[in-house]
């Protein structure tokens, strides 16, 4: 007799995806698409020429500057490491931007995987999140990352692992 009130009960569950998985995945795939048309784009216009390289140190150690007037070393520290992954991710433009479309496409499949309610899909979106919080790490010195940049993106990598884990029982393959 129990075995049909569970088949009854597993019946009862609904078959439309919940509207806040749908609301983490249209974000997610607002945060993968921009990555994908970033780095495709990036990839057709093609690398910057010595002086757009020029120009963007520049305007990057002008801040520099500034804040070491105002004895701001912390943020004179960040900058000068973000200066320093800009010039890897030029030095690296081909690998660093398919790194980056590759990533995404982890990120938007596990997304789509989701909505098709495969838990193989929750587990790609960990995988991708690790991906994209140390991604970084494969073109630049660990010394290089200011880490301010990876708790910022750790944190928001595990609130949506997090918001999304609250969808598992939806997910049933």
């Amino acid at each position: 007799m129990k075995e049909t009130e569970i088949a009854f009960e597993n019946d009862k569950q609904p078959t439309s995806a919940p509207i806040f998985l749908i609301v983490l995945v249209i974000l997610t795939l607002l945060n993968t698409g921009l990555a994908l048309l970033g780095g495709v784009f990036s990839l057709v216009v093609g690398k910057p020429s010595e002086k757009e390289i020029l120009a963007s140190k520049v305007s990057m150690a002008k801040p520099i500057i500034e804040l070491r007037k105002l004895e701001m070393d912390y943020f004179v520290d960040v900058f000068t490491k973000l200066e320093a992954i800009n010039d890897a991710m030029y030095a690296n433009f081909i690998m660093f931007n398919v790194l980056g479309i590759f990533i995404a496409l982890i990120g938007a499949a596990s997304a789509f995987m989701m909505l098709k309610r495969m838990k193989l899909g929750f587990h790609a979106y960990i995988v991708y999140s690790f991906l994209s919080i140390l991604s970084v790490y494969a073109f630049v010195a660990p010394v290089n990352v200011p880490s301010i940049l990876i708790l910022t993106n750790a944190i928001l990598a595990g609130l949506f692992v997090f918001l999304y884990s609250r969808n598992l029982k939806w997910l049933t393959k």
